[in-house]
């Protein structure tokens, strides 16, 4: 199972009930979709169904979406852009993201909903990292989904400040992080070492050798511990801050904490706060 759809499902048993019960039932509706093979892998699933109806909670009463020009910012394998063409009859939808993993949307989606071909609407590019694309265009909805966390530090500025430039006077920009790097199991390594806070209580040598332990080859440990060093740490407030610096402001925010207790090494050096902040979601409009 992905880290995504690991954090999707834990995020979901954190909210309250009544409102997981109301995502559960939509969930439900959208699983009997008979327009959806009965073979879909859970990860696929959560990517190409639940986040586009997430997305689509946000901003669907701001923005039609069957008009809307739309950039999906870090869009990994493109499944979600995909689920927002096909499922939310996007008109023209842009993905990039600096992984090669955008070459494997066809045949993700080939796997799972036995297509031949990708839309002719659904644009995805590699790009490298602080670079521009899709010069002169702007777009209705700018979304990104555990995107930011892994923004090199030293580009976080520039990178806002070209989506706040790519974005139209009356556009809406959608970021979500989950999760945090302080969080419980902001190492994104918690599904290999199930320790809470593990990446702060453990010597990095120790925590290292745990995960060469866990994993099952070293192309595995390789891929997640260089995961794991490229996070850039930032904190709920730093985004936030740093979004408003680029020139948005911040229209809607969701924030979920944890329910686990930091332990008190952790608490006498770090905010209690920051440690039990797990995810945040803020909905943001240019505001120069």
């Amino acid at each position: 199972m992905n880290y995504i759809t690991r954090y999707f499902v834990r995020t979901l048993k954190q909210l309250p009930t009544s409102l997981r019960l109301k995502i559960r039932m939509l969930i439900n509706q959208i699983f009997k979709d008979k327009h959806l093979p009965d073979n879909l892998d859970a990860d696929f699933r959560v990517r190409f169904v639940d986040l586009p109806e997430i997305i689509d909670s946000w901003v669907g009463k701001d923005i039609h979406l069957p008009s809307a020009k739309i950039l999906d910012f870090g869009c990994g394998e493109g499944i979600t852009a995909l689920g927002m063409v096909l499922r939310k009859q996007v008109p023209r939808l842009m993905g990039v993201d600096i992984m090669p993993d955008v070459e494997q949307c066809l045949s993700r989606s080939k796997q799972n909903l036995g297509i031949e071909t990708l839309p002719g609407n659904l644009k995805l590019q590699r790009i490298a990292p602080g670079a521009d694309f899709a010069t002169g265009e702007t777009f209705d909805l700018i979304y990104s989904w555990s995107v930011f966390e892994h923004v090199e530090q030293t580009l976080m500025p520039k990178v806002l400040r070209q989506l706040h430039n790519k974005l139209s006077k009356k556009g809406y920009f959608f970021v979500q992080i989950a999760p945090l790097y302080y969080s419980f199991e902001g190492s994104h390594l918690f599904h290999r070492i199930p320790e809470p806070w593990g990446h702060l209580l453990n010597q990095q040598s120790i925590y290292y050798a745990k995960l060469c332990q866990a994993c099952h080859s070293k192309e595995e440990v390789d891929a997640l511990w260089s995961c794991y060093q490229w996070l850039n740490q930032i904190t709920a407030s730093q985004l936030k801050l740093e979004i408003e610096r680029a020139g948005f402001r911040v229209k809607r925010e969701y924030v979920t904490q944890s329910q686990h207790k930091p332990p008190k090494q952790l608490q006498e050096i770090f905010n209690e706060e920051v440690l039990r902040t797990h995810q945040v979601v803020y909905l943001c409009q240019p505001a120069t």
